[in-house]
């Protein structure tokens, strides 16, 4: 294995100010983190070629086996407008979730990240 791809086969962990975690094997530790946090239910922010391909899946399932329950949103498109980030914070909100788990690339990741943390704001 070559140095680049060895430091891939590793998952990381950021907190800056919440947690987030990267890389190979990172799914399976999103439940043992949730449960820790006593979180029991979450938004699982994708989009619709991340779900196709199957990517969720085992988040969903993951965080299911440890009783959590998931709703997904899947409308995350590139770029994102503050009027998608208004309907993941809607969505998040109607559901009660109190966990967001961004699924996806960096436009999946900003909308997930702009939700989490506006939806305690007026917006």
């Amino acid at each position: 294995m070559t140095p680049e791809l060895a430091s891939m086969s590793e998952s990381y962990s950021v907190q800056s100010p919440d947690e987030i975690t990267y890389g190979l094997g990172a799914t399976t530790q999103v439940a043992e983190y949730a449960t820790k946090h006593d979180f029991d239910s979450a938004l699982l922010v994708t989009d619709a070629d991340i779900v196709e391909a199957g990517v969720v899946d085992p988040v969903t399932s993951a965080l299911e086996q440890a009783d959590i329950s998931v709703d997904l949103f899947e409308d995350a498109k590139p770029e994102p407008k503050l009027s998608m980030v208004a309907d993941t914070i809607e969505t998040l909100r109607d559901g009660g979730h109190t966990l967001v788990v961004g699924v996806g690339g960096g436009s999946v990741l900003d909308t997930a990240k702009f939700a989490s943390a506006l939806a305690d704001q007026d917006i």
